[in-house]
């Protein structure tokens, strides 16, 4: 079945069943039975950027500024829920102009109390950082490390006992195809080793199939959550005494392509919230084959990521983040090689990426309205020389 026929087939299920009454439903206008069983849900999220940057290196070149305005993201959401909620489904599509993409397209269906079962596209469980929406983000963007680590969408089969509010003891198990829909996270081998990589849930100009290259991957993610802990939220809305959430992520990929996917990748993280104040630290740890087809893995990459924020009132946020993420010379040898193996040019490869930002967000009408800004400094350590970065960035999202 194509994505098209399964979306259609997904909102013919949800309608099945839905009788005329309808309703705005916090940001939703949802069209629901009667006795509130069957629900379906219809949503959307705009986001307005604006970028400005001061880049210089010590490589002799002269330094540049950027400046930019432009829509981030433009996207429809449609959800169903049936059954009191044992079948749901979600649609979610970007449609800002020339970044058409199919982001997420999935049916899931509740087993078992503490046992759901999710299946098509969606975010890999890796890391709750990454798992938790963007539209809940305190500072405009993500974080670098999920530029190198991920977690990225893929297609596969999810089982869990839930992820947007999950219980005290959350699970996360799934197998994948092992191929990113999408080449904007999850990406660090290809940013080291010089690779080019596709997105096959572009509707413009997709690339190939996400079946051509399809291999097992599988990923893991397992916290634990203290009593009245919500670790969906990366701020502390609810204040009060001490809460903490400690978990670990693991993606294993079982045949790795050269140059673009790490063999394992580990991520213990912790949150603490108390009083308004909320703290999340996590470390990544990136494994390649640097023979391929060996057992010979070694690190290849690591990072880690710092984030601290405070809940002023109800709406207004201060929040700032330290993130990094380096490669060992292990895997720049080995790029190297390649290089000289495929007759291509050496680069200067990569040697550290480091992040220090500090900002603020403000929930002028609930989640309804949000205005963000951040400022910041970014610096990359090369083998022969550094560049450098100083950034202010303002977003409005709209989500209606």
């Amino acid at each position: 079945m194509n994505k098209g026929s399964f979306a259609s087939s997904c909102m013919a299920i949800a309608l099945v069943g839905l009788l005329s009454q309808t309703g705005w439903a916090g940001q939703h206008f949802s069209v629901y039975s009667d006795d509130g069983s069957s629900r379906l849900a219809i949503s959307l999220i705009a986001q307005m950027r604006w970028d400005y940057r001061y880049l210089d290196g010590d490589d002799g070149n002269s330094a540049r500024t950027e400046n930019m305005l432009r829509f981030r993201r433009l996207r429809p959401v449609l959800t169903g829920r049936l059954l009191d909620g044992e079948l749901s489904f979600k649609l979610h599509v970007n449609l800002v102009p020339g970044a058409l993409e199919l982001l997420d397209l999935w049916a899931e269906y509740g087993w078992l109390p503490t046992v759901r079962i999710r299946l098509g596209q969606a975010k890999i469980p890796f890391t709750r950082h990454r798992l938790n929406s963007f539209t809940t983000q305190t500072l405009v963007d993500w974080s670098g490390p999920t530029r190198y680590f991920g977690a990225e969408r893929q297609v596969g089969i999810t089982i869990h006992n839930g992820l947007v509010k999950p219980g005290r003891l959350e699970y996360q198990l799934g197998f994948y195809t092992g191929v990113n829909a999408r080449a904007s996270n999850g990406i660090g081998p290809a940013l080291v080793y010089g690779e080019t990589t596709g997105s096959s849930s572009s509707l413009c100009n997709p690339a190939d199939s996400l079946l051509a290259d399809m291999h097992s991957e599988i990923v893991g993610h397992l916290a634990f959550n203290s009593s009245g802990m919500d670790p969906s939220q990366p701020r502390d809305t609810q204040g009060g005494p001490p809460r903490f959430s400690v978990g670990l992520s693991l993606a294993w990929d079982l045949a790795p392509r050269p140059g673009e996917d790490l063999r394992l990748r580990l991520a213990p993280e912790a949150q603490l919230r108390m009083w308004g104040l909320a703290l999340d630290a996590a470390f990544y740890l990136g494994l390649a084959d640097l023979v391929v087809g060996s057992s010979n893995y070694r690190p290849a990459l690591y990072g880690g990521l710092l984030e601290l924020s405070w809940q002023i009132g109800e709406s207004f946020t201060l929040a700032s983040r330290y993130s990094l993420v380096a490669t060992t010379s292990e895997v720049r040898g080995d790029a190297a090689e390649r290089d000289d193996l495929l007759g291509r040019e050496a680069v200067d490869r990569i040697g550290k990426d480091q992040e220090i930002l500090v900002g603020f967000a403000w929930q002028l009408w609930g989640q309804t309205l949000v205005w963000q800004v951040d400022l910041g400094v970014w610096w990359r350590e090369r083998e022969q020389r550094e560049d450098y970065s100083m950034f202010a960035r303002t977003q409005l999202q709209l989500w209606l």
